[in-house]
C-alpha cells in the first residue's frame, strides 16, 4: 500500500511539473501582431505607389512616426493655440523635407504631382489630402499650389487645436471646425480663376457630405469628441 501511494504521489508531482512547464511555454509564446491600423494600411498605399525600397519605407515611416508624435505633444501642451499652429507647421514643414531627402528625383516628382507627401503627414488621415489631390484636378499654378498649400497647413494646424481643446463641447467643436474650413475655402476659392471655381464647384458637388470640404464637419465626416 504504501509503495502504491509512493507511486500515486510521484505520478502527481510528474503531472503538475508538465502543467507547468506548458504554462509556461504557452506565456512565451508571442501573440501575433495586429493587423495594420487606418495609418498604416494608408502609408502603405503611398509607399507602394512612389514605388520605395524596404529601407527607404523604414526611412520614412520613422520620420512620420516622430512627427506625428512630436505634434501631440503640442496639441497636448499649455501654449496657446496661435503658437500651436505654428509650431505645427514648422514640424510639418521640416518632416516634409526629411521625407524628400529619401526619395530619390524621380519619386520626388512624383510625390509632389500627386500631393502624397502631405496624405502622410496629414493630421487628419487622408482628408486633408482628398481635397488636396482635389484641387490638383483644377490645374494650379505654381503659385497657386504654394498658397493653397499654406492655406490647407493652417487649417490642419488650427484642426489640431480645436480638437485638443478640452473646454469645447462636441458641437462647439464642430461648429469651429466648419467655420474653419469654410473660412479657408474662401480663401482658395479667392485665389482661382472663374473656369477654376466653376469646375471646383462642380467636384465638390459630387463628394459626400455637408461640409464645404465634403465628408461633413468633422473628421472623416464624423464627429468629434469631447
Amino acid at each position: 500500500m504504501k509503495a502504491v501511494g509512493r507511486i500515486l504521489i510521484f505520478a502527481a508531482a510528474i503531472a503538475l511539473l508538465m502543467a507547468v512547464v506548458a504554462a509556461s511555454a504557452f506565456s512565451q509564446t508571442p501573440s501575433p501582431p495586429p493587423g495594420p491600423g487606418p495609418r498604416q494600411a494608408g502609408n502603405a498605399a503611398v509607399f507602394k505607389e512612389l514605388g520605395l525600397s524596404q529601407e527607404q519605407s523604414q526611412k520614412i515611416a520613422a520620420i512620420v512616426r516622430k512627427y506625428r508624435q512630436d505634434v501631440g505633444s503640442i496639441v497636448r501642451s499649455s501654449i496657446p493655440d496661435a503658437e500651436k499652429q505654428k509650431k505645427i507647421a514648422s514640424l510639418k514643414s521640416k518632416a516634409a523635407a526629411e521625407i524628400s531627402n529619401v526619395l530619390t528625383p524621380a519619386q520626388r516628382q512624383k510625390a509632389k504631382e500627386k500631393n502624397l507627401i502631405e496624405r502622410l503627414l496629414s493630421r487628419v488621415p487622408g482628408e486633408h489630402a482628398r481635397f488636396a489631390a482635389l484641387l490638383e484636378q483644377l490645374n494650379l499654378t505654381a503659385d497657386q499650389k504654394t498658397k493653397v498649400k499654406a492655406i490647407l497647413d493652417d487649417l490642419q494646424a488650427k484642426t489640431a487645436s480645436i480638437m485638443s481643446n478640452t473646454s469645447l463641447t462636441r458641437d462647439q467643436k464642430r461648429a469651429k471646425i466648419a467655420e474653419a474650413r469654410q473660412q479657408a475655402m474662401d480663401k482658395i476659392k479667392s485665389l482661382l480663376t472663374a473656369d477654376q471655381k466653376k469646375k471646383l464647384d462642380e467636384l465638390l458637388k459630387s463628394r459626400p457630405g455637408p461640409g464645404p470640404m465634403g465628408g461633413g464637419p468633422g473628421p472623416r465626416g464624423g464627429r468629434p469628441r469631447k
